[in-house]
């Protein structure tokens, strides 16, 4: 048994949250798929609509007003306005390890080394044929290339002086190209910008060091460093270079015209900064984040609905069980697993587990035993079923393959706790059943049941 879910609401600001192969919301049996994309934001030129028949996405990459999608066997799709040809993707590109989308301009990079760029041609954007490339960053009307020998290349609009680095530049490990401006990130930590100044963009602070990543959003730029800290500066017109005083431990960032995304070690993700379309309320339920990508007014997420099992290590002095680390988190979580100490020649350690959002955050001791004279094993029990992911919006329309003669509920949550029924219960009459549910709330949750 399959279950699709399809979302109806207006084109324009809408919220979606949509699995490409749908993570299934009948209980009785879930279907998730490897990898799905979630996208908010300003959606009116259908650039976070993402196509029914997209297969298995490995990295996506917001433009302007269009988007691309590079699938696991290398080639690349593309969707929204297309007035440019920026959706027109090359017939004859294949073997695709990289893509990147600007204003109204596509870029991709070949295994082989090669850039591939299609769309606006203006500034001479697509005409551009550099190999020898290990990374790319499309801006809005130029593009940045990292050469195999840590060196830089760009191309495209320099009114501004975005496409013209420094002289001398060299040792990049990372590049990150925005509206008028781009940054470069140095193997030693440290950042370099060149570009528009007008707003601050590429006025980076002084002693900024230990950084291991980098991006540029429409008038400002973003670090991340080593030690899982945000630091932002440029133009802050919506609070975009406000990092939040309570953000965790972050991993990837990103960066809009005027917002700023992180992607937080628990999978989670948090925005700041404007908050046209909904920008900064990620869709609920949203967690197994593994990349995220911004531009413009949208922002996506590539997550994984794929349960796995946390594991962990003890860690033993004089006897005692002290502590025990974590080595995977895990995924797909709904309450604390029980925590079994196995072995090490010891008796009577405990430990109790704390589960946040799909993953184990933490392994607590509550006894340390005695006697252990080797670290004993922890054993931690996989994940029951897949996580049921929520989709808030306004109207819900449910394409389902169902079994004869079933009954099924839709329900609904404010919380992801407390669900109520919508509507009667309704029958399975025939194999195939497309059914629509409306309601005039808001900012709600929905899901499936088969009853019997």
């Amino acid at each position: 048994m399959t279950a699709h879910i399809f979302i109806s609401t207006k084109r324009s600001f809408a919220t979606l949250l949509i699995s490409l192969i749908v993570h299934a919301m009948v209980e009785t049996k879930c279907v998730s798929a490897p990898l799905s994309i979630a996208a908010w934001g300003n959606n009116s030129q259908g650039q976070l609509s993402i196509p029914a028949d997209l297969v298995d996405p490995i990295a996506v990459a917001l433009g302007g007003s269009h988007t691309l999608a590079l699938s696991r066997d290398g080639t690349v799709r593309a969707w929204g306005v297309s007035g440019n040809g920026q959706t027109s993707v090359p017939g004859s590109l294949t073997d695709v390890v990289a893509i990147s989308a600007g204003s109204a301009h596509s870029v991709a990079l070949r295994r082989s080394g090669v850039v591939v760029s299609w769309g606006f041609s203006g500034y001479g954007l697509t005409s551009q044929s550099a190999s020898g490339i290990t990374a790319i960053s499309a801006g809005g009307f130029h593009t940045i290339a990292l050469r195999q020998d840590g060196s830089v290349v760009c191309w495209g609009r320099n009114d501004s002086g975005e496409a013209n680095p420094p002289e001398g530049l060299h040792g990049v490990a990372g590049i990150a190209a925005g509206g008028s401006h781009s940054l470069a990130l140095k193997k030693e930590g440290t950042v370099v910008a060149w570009g528009a100044s007008t707003f601050g963009a590429i006025s980076v602070p002084v002693g900024l060091r230990d950084v291991k990543a980098i991006a540029a959003g429409g008038n400002h730029s973003v670090a991340l460093k080593t030690n899982g800290k945000v630091v932002c500066w440029g133009w802050d017109d919506q609070g975009q270079t406000r990092v939040p005083q309570d953000l965790g431990e972050v991993i990837a960032i990103a960066a809009g015209e005027n917002h700023t995304v992180a992607l937080l070690v628990d999978g989670t993700v948090r925005v700041w900064g404007a908050n046209g379309s909904e920008l900064v309320k990620p869709p609920g339920g949203l967690f197994g984040v593994q990349a995220i990508t911004a531009k413009g007014s949208g922002t996506m997420a590539l997550f994984s609905t794929r349960i796995h099992r946390a594991t962990a290590e003890a860690d033993i002095v004089n006897g005692f069980v002290v502590g025990i680390e974590l080595i995977d988190r895990g995924y797909g979580y709904t309450n604390a697993p029980r925590i079994d100490i196995i072995g090490g020649g010891g008796t009577g350690a405990s430990a109790s587990a704390t589960v946040e959002n799909g993953v184990v955050t933490a392994i607590r001791v509550t006894n340390a035993g005695i006697g252990y004279t080797n670290a004993p094993t922890i054993r931690i029990p996989t994940p029951a079923k897949p996580p049921a992911l929520a989709i808030r919006v306004k109207q819900v329309e449910v394409d389902l393959e169902l079994t004869l003669g079933s009954e099924y509920q839709l329900l609904t949550s404010s919380d992801l706790r407390n669900w109520v029924p919508v509507g009667g219960t309704f029958i399975a009459e025939t194999e195939q059943l497309t059914k629509g549910f409306d309601t005039s709330e808001t900012g709600l949750y929905f899901r499936i049941v088969q009853i019997k």
